[in-house]
């Protein structure tokens, strides 16, 4: 009998052990969306309105007088793709130095192998 009884005694003590767990994860998430709505609350956000005072400036004339009808169309916070694509670094700075065209050349060094 005595095996029967530890046996009992440990699928007791596991699903007790179930159960706690399931508590205090059921406790922390709870905990967490009190606690997000207490910050929510305490620190409310900002609202920014956007100012298209310098665009208007910066901007030639023929652009200033496309900007209202493309305002009117996108929204206020939307992003615009810019006018140029990026260039590539192919400069002199860029450019392989004799240093390292040398190193280039050389084997590379291999460890380990025999």
């Amino acid at each position: 009998m005595a095996p029967n009884d530890s046996a009992q005694l440990r699928e007791t003590g596991l699903r007790k052990l179930v159960l706690a767990r399931r508590w205090i994860i059921a406790a922390s998430v709870t905990l967490t969306g009190v606690f997000t709505a207490i910050a929510a609350q305490a620190f409310p956000g900002k609202t920014i309105k956007p100012s298209n005072t310098h665009t208007a400036t910066e901007e030639s004339p023929s652009t200033s007088q496309q900007q209202p009808a493309e305002s009117s169309e996108s929204s206020s916070g939307s992003l615009t793709p810019p006018e140029q694509a990026p260039q590539s670094g192919e400069g002199p700075a860029s450019a392989p130095t004799e240093g390292s065209g040398q190193a280039a050349q050389e084997a590379p060094v291999v460890s380990g192998g025999s």
